[in-house]
């Protein structure tokens, strides 16, 4: 599948930071995102269980994200992802290294497409 279409289409807990993911493609798969919770300020919120339980998918970015606007890229999700109910559905450290990465990029991304959309609105304030 072309990593520029893949989007989440539903996600479950399944406890201990590790997620079931639908795609868009019927793809199933679990993700272990232990890992982003100790990754400074940003993911602060993560470290409390509850809180990281009310990860939803949003349909605007086709992705996980938290209340705080905290999202996930929907490709590195869907190359992390194994398939679920089977062995080895937890991820070494080597593979979440990446995941990292792709959690900066989005923020980054996400950071971007803000600042294009607040320009966009004061630009057709009279």
């Amino acid at each position: 599948m072309d990593a520029d279409l893949i989007e989440v289409t539903d996600v479950k807990v399944l406890g201990h930071y590790r997620l079931r993911l639908t795609f868009n493609d019927g793809r199933v798969g679990d993700v272990d995102v232990s890992d982003i919770r100790d990754k400074g300020n940003l993911f602060e919120d993560l470290r409390d269980p509850d809180y990281f339980a009310q990860v939803r998918v949003d349909p605007e970015v086709g992705t996980i994200a938290w209340p705080n606007g905290l999202d996930l890229a929907p490709e590195r999700l869907y190359r992390e992802a194994a398939p679920s109910g089977g062995r080895g559905a937890r991820h070494s450290s080597v593979g979440r290294a990446p995941l990292m990465l792709a959690v900066l990029a989005t923020i980054a991304a996400g950071a971007v497409a803000g600042v294009r959309a607040i320009l966009r609105e004061l630009s057709r304030t009279p």
